[in-house]
């Protein structure tokens, strides 16, 4: 009777407050008990200013039942970890990628582009169409931007309300 070990690797963009913290932690050790594994070890560290890395630590209870890497991103994702991370992980996994050493987690931000990069480039790729269609375009475009600025804005209120 094989019992396999995993590692679950959460990114969380997000910051809350130390009672929070206890009460999710809590609420993920039930989560993975539901589906039959006993969670061994729970650390927690703080990144950078954004929010959290979690690893945990699993002991699969149902015995040989191994699980793909698939399984494991959908376990981080139902953990909460950030969507667009799981996401590049998937594709990894399509491209034939050692889950093992491809799930990773980065606590400094190697290169990020000026904050008005894709809406320069927009404006560049505007400039080249007739005046008759840029105007739409250009409209639409603006409201976009716009409704990103807001959204920011409200996901960094609420960030600010998870941590009292």
């Amino acid at each position: 009777m094989k019992l396999y070990h995993y590692v679950l690797k959460l990114d969380l963009d997000y910051k809350l407050s130390k009672d929070w913290l206890k009460k999710w932690e809590k609420s993920r050790r039930g989560l993975l008990d539901s589906f039959g594994f006993q969670t061994t070890n729970f650390i927690i560290v703080p990144s950078d200013k954004r929010g959290y890395h979690c690893w945990i630590h699993i002991r699969n209870k149902i015995p040989s039942r191994h699980l793909k890497p698939k399984d494991l991103v959908m376990l981080q994702i139902l953990c909460g970890s950030d969507l667009s991370r799981e996401v590049i992980n998937l594709a990894r996994i399509k491209r034939g990628m050692a889950f093992r050493t491809s799930n990773k987690l980065f606590s400094k931000v190697l290169y990020r582009r000026e904050p008005d990069y894709e809406k320069k480039e927009v404006y560049k790729i505007l400039k080249k169409l007739k005046p008759k269609y840029r105007q739409p375009i250009k409209t639409v475009v603006d409201r976009l931007y716009k409704l990103e600025y807001w959204y920011r804005t409200v996901l960094e209120e609420g960030r600010k309300e998870l941590k009292k």
